[in-house]
């Protein structure tokens, strides 16, 4: 039986205001710990898939996964925060 090297991770990212009410920064580092995890796991071309979910009050949809982004678009997503 052959396996497919390629899955779908999810990631959901809490963006409320108090993220960094105990260490400031903490939102920063959320940010860069899920790039470095996305990049490590994913190759541009290939079918892994990264899907962001970010959330406060509401949850809202970033990235689905029928997206197939590459590096550059993750670095997009991320980018915004």
């Amino acid at each position: 039986m052959k396996y497919s090297s390629s899955f779908n991770v999810g990631f959901v990212l809490y963006t409320g205001e108090d993220i960094d009410q105990y260490q400031k920064g903490n939102f920063k580092k959320q940010v860069e710990f899920v790039k470095g995890i996305a990049k490590t796991l994913k190759e541009d071309g290939d079918d892994t898939k990264v899907g962001v979910i970010t959330y406060s009050d509401n949850p809202y949809v970033k990235l689905r996964f029928d997206e197939n982004a590459t590096h550059a678009e993750l670095g997009t997503v991320f980018g915004q925060y």
